[in-house]
């Protein structure tokens, strides 16, 4: 009985990793720019599960913080940038996000290397159990 628990327990904290794919529920108001899909996965946060995703794009940094600020006032979000940190030149610039919506709330970290600009997007469903 406790093997088949534990067992239970590993799966359900177990991340479900989606590869290169966004998660099939995903929130569909929740902003992702275009670009490659590094990294999409299932997140433990303080208060529920949710979503983890990496994007690089080759848009400009400029216009990749612009594309968010807009599709969060568009979705219906409150937003507040938490962090903003300009770079040393042309490099490592970097913006955070945190956006909440009813049932869910939003990290978007923006950063730019000097080359490609790469978002990391954490989803909060606050919920332990995902729809």
């Amino acid at each position: 009985m406790v093997i088949l628990l534990g067992a239970a327990l590993a799966w359900w904290y177990y991340p479900t990793d989606f590869g290169t794919d966004l998660p099939p529920k995903l929130p569909p108001t929740v902003p992702i720019v275009d670009g490659e899909i590094v990294k999409s996965t299932e997140g433990l946060f303080a208060s529920g599960k949710g979503y983890i995703i990496v994007i690089r794009t080759s848009d400009l940094f400029a216009d990749v913080v612009a594309y968010y600020q807009e599709a969060f006032d568009r979705n219906g979000y409150q937003t507040t940038v938490t962090d903003a940190v300009p770079g040393q030149g042309a490099k490592d610039d970097l913006v955070t996000f945190e956006a909440r919506q009813g049932s869910h709330t939003v990290l978007a970290e923006i950063k730019w290397n000097g080359k490609l600009t790469y978002v990391t997007t954490a989803v909060n469903m606050h919920k332990w159990i995902l729809p």
